[in-house]
This record gives C-alpha cells, structure tokens and sequence, in this order.
C-alpha cells in the first residue's frame, strides 16, 4: 500500500508538539516562580489545536485507496490510456495512476461493478477473478487469492457467483480490506450503501 508524503510532515509536527511539551514541562516551575507568562503561550496553543486537527484529519484515510475514496485502488485509465467515466469520478483528478472519486460510495460502486464485469466475462472462480483483478505483474496475486478464499471459505478454484449478494458483499470486503488493511466503510454504512448502488 503506498503511502503519501503527508507523513513526514505529520511525524515533524508531532515531533514539535513533543519538544512544545517537554519545554513547557520544564519551564512550569519557573513561570510559577516569577509570575511571568509566556506570551507564545496562545499561539502555541492554537497550533498545538491545528496539529491535532491536522493529525486527526489526515490519518483517518492513511492509505492511497482511503485518500482517494477508492478502496479497491481501481486505475484511472484503461489500456487504451482513456479515463474511465466512472459514475461519481472527482473532476479533478490529481492521482495519475489510481481513480478519485467524490465520495468512498462511489469507489465501493465501482468495484462492485469492476468485479462484476470481470465475472460476467467468464472469471468465476476467485483464482481467475483476482488474478485479472490483480494480476502477478504488480501484486501478490497468490496472497491476494489465498485472503478471499479464507473470506469465502472456498478453494481458488471453486466456481463463485458474483451475482450473489453475499458472494459479492463478502468477496469486495476481502479486496478493501488486501488493499488497505482494513474496511472501516462497513460499520459506517457506506460499505452496503455503495455494494447497493450497483
């Protein structure tokens, strides 16, 4: 999963924030010696506020997928080079390899109707839809394949049917959750909300 260059900055944030603290740790006593305040002592506390808010805002969608309201990590592009006009697209798209949609709902959808489509032309067992969904060239196909079936409780090369609801449901959970390491979107109800806009 590739991470984004926010993380540095949120590392030395935090970091300042933990010199601010231990300074002011260390300077306690003597500001309650001398009755002197310190007059920073606002203005540090508003950015120790927008740290907080920052670190809070930004760590919740830590991975690509997440940032992009794109669990499933679906491209951009096809094979041709050409967008794909996916319904509920972000109009600006600033991530040249991977789709942004407006809202994670949309990116449930697609993925829903991406795996589908790969079904309904012949990949039904999880072997052959995953290994076109995410194929060896640039991923651990064999992983990704062993952590649906696990979700399924089958074997790679039992037949499956997408056009079950549960089937669909349990086996687009999988891929969030290979793609990011988790699917937060279920408990918030995006998850259903998405899998019905399909």
């Amino acid at each position: 999963m590739a991470r984004g260059g926010g993380d540095g900055l949120i590392i030395a944030l935090l970091t300042g924030a933990a010199l601010y603290w231990w300074w002011q740790q260390q300077n306690a006593s003597l500001a309650a010696q001398t009755g002197v305040t310190d007059t920073l002592t606002g203005t540090i506390d508003s950015l120790e506020t927008s740290v907080g808010n920052y670190v809070s805002q930004n760590t919740i969608g830590t991975t690509r997928g997440e940032r992009n309201n794109n669990p499933g990590n679906l491209d951009l592009k096809n094979g041709s080079g050409q967008v794909i006009q996916w319904q509920g697209l972000a109009p600006a798209q600033t991530d040249n390899r991977f789709a942004q949609f407006t809202d994670v709902v949309y990116g449930i959808r697609a993925l829903h109707k991406n795996t589908l489509t790969i079904f309904n032309r012949g990949a039904n067992t999880v072997q052959a839809l995953i290994g076109t969904y995410a194929p060896p060239k640039e991923n651990n196909t064999a992983a990704y394949i062993a952590a649906v079936c696990t979700a399924l409780g089958v074997s790679p090369t039992t037949v499956i049917d997408m056009t079950d609801a549960n089937t669909a449901n349990v086996v687009c959970d999988a891929i969030i959750k290979v793609e990011n390491g988790s699917n937060p979107y279920v408990a918030t109800g995006q998850f259903a909300q998405g899998m019905a806009m399909s």
